[in-house]
Parts: structure tokens; C-alpha cells; sequence
């Protein structure tokens, strides 16, 4: 992507990012969603475990058949037996590929509102989990609680903890303007996504 172009795409990013916070805010849901991708079909992480969804890992095969999962050939829900060819199919696959491989390579998906049902969920333990590592976290701006749930849903919260000390430092004493410096995170993650998480601190700076 050409800078002009990268540039006006985080402006749109953050244009419709959204500042308002519930307990699951709507706008870290999006955010996600935009970020992580959301995948109906199983496909195997880099640990070549079985995922679904943003993330959502299935132990075993019997959680997998626990699963109501559909055929996406007609739309009809999967028999056990379906689930289980499903399950071993998947499990011989390459892992770590891009979501086309996977797509290519199985016949069953999930529904769309359950994996946001289980986004929902996730982040709502991300935010349980930051709670308890920032005793003030409901005293922070609502951009800079935006930005600390992207780092750790991102991350996860023990990643976020062990990985950027410099920054958790910042974001406990409130300097946003550091926290907006430290917050940047390497490849795989885009120039844009760190920029729009830098932004969310930065805005933080204004009390936004």
C-alpha cells in the first residue's frame, strides 16, 4: 500500500473507531473484527491448532463436534459424522496459511453471530484481565482504555505485560503521550493498525 493511500485509509480507521465504552464496547468489537478477520471456516493457527472465528481455539475433537456448524454447500447443518471427517481433514492440513487455503480445503462453517458472540466474550476477559493489571483503568480516557483493550486482546494480557514493560509503565502513570510512542508493535501488525492505536493514545492527551 502507497503512503498516500495508507494514510487515508487510518483516517477513515479512525474517523469511524468509535470512543464510547461499555463494559464491551462496540467499537473495540469493529475493531477487532477489521484487525483480526473474521473467519467461518475452520483453518489451523501457527501452532496448528484448530481455530474458528477471531481466534477462537477448539481443543478437541469432541468440542468441535459439540460445535453447531453448517454445511456451506447448502447451508444445512452438519451431521457428527460431517464433524468428525471435518475435524480430521483439518487437523492434516498445513498450518499458519492464509485464510484461502483453509477456505479451499474444508466444507463446513460456522454461524456469524456466534463468533461474535465469542468476540464478545474475549474481550470481555481482556478487559477483566487489564482491570486487574491497571488498578486504574477505569479512571483513563475512554480513547486510552480503546487503545490498552487493543494491545491486549491483540497480545493477550500476559503478552502485553512480558513484551512492553515501557509502555504498561506509561499507560500506569497516565503519560499518553509515551504510552503513544511505545504502543507500536512489529510485523505481522500493519503501519495503519499501530497508527490507529497510536491515535487512541494521543487522543487520550485531551482527556478524549
Amino acid at each position: 500500500m502507497n503512503p498516500p493511500l495508507l494514510i487515508a485509509t487510518c483516517i477513515v480507521l479512525l474517523s469511524t473507531a468509535g470512543i464510547g465504552f461499555s463494559q464491551v464496547p462496540e467499537s473495540a468489537v469493529e475493531r477487532a473484527k477489521r484487525h483480526e478477520g473474521m473467519i467461518v471456516h475452520p483453518y489451523l493457527d501457527t501452532a496448528g491448532n484448530v481455530t474458528l472465528g477471531i481466534g477462537r481455539m477448539v481443543p478437541d475433537e469432541a468440542g468441535f463436534k459439540a460445535l453447531k456448524l453448517f454445511r456451506k454447500s447448502d447451508g444445512m447443518e452438519a451431521t457428527e459424522a460431517e464433524k468428525k471427517t471435518e475435524w480430521t481433514k483439518v487437523k492434516a492440513l498445513l498450518p499458519g496459511k492464509l485464510p484461502e487455503y483453509y477456505d479451499q480445503n474444508t466444507t463446513l462453517k460456522v454461524d456469524v453471530a456466534l463468533i461474535r458472540t465469542w468476540l464478545s466474550e474475549d474481550i470481555e476477559t481482556t478487559i477483566k484481565q487489564l482491570k486487574t493489571e491497571f488498578p486504574d483503568y477505569a479512571s483513563y480516557p475512554p480513547s486510552a482504555r480503546g487503545g490498552l483493550i487493543e494491545m491486549g486482546f491483540n497480545l493477550g494480557v500476559p503478552g502485553l505485560i512480558r513484551k512492553f514493560p515501557t509502555f504498561c509503565g506509561a499507560v500506569k502513570s497516565k503519560d499518553w503521550k509515551k504510552a503513544a510512542i511505545e504502543c507500536k508493535r512489529k510485523s505481522p501488525i500493519s503501519d495503519c493498525r499501530n497508527e490507529e492505536t497510536k491515535r487512541l493514545f494521543q487522543l487520550a492527551v485531551t482527556g478524549d
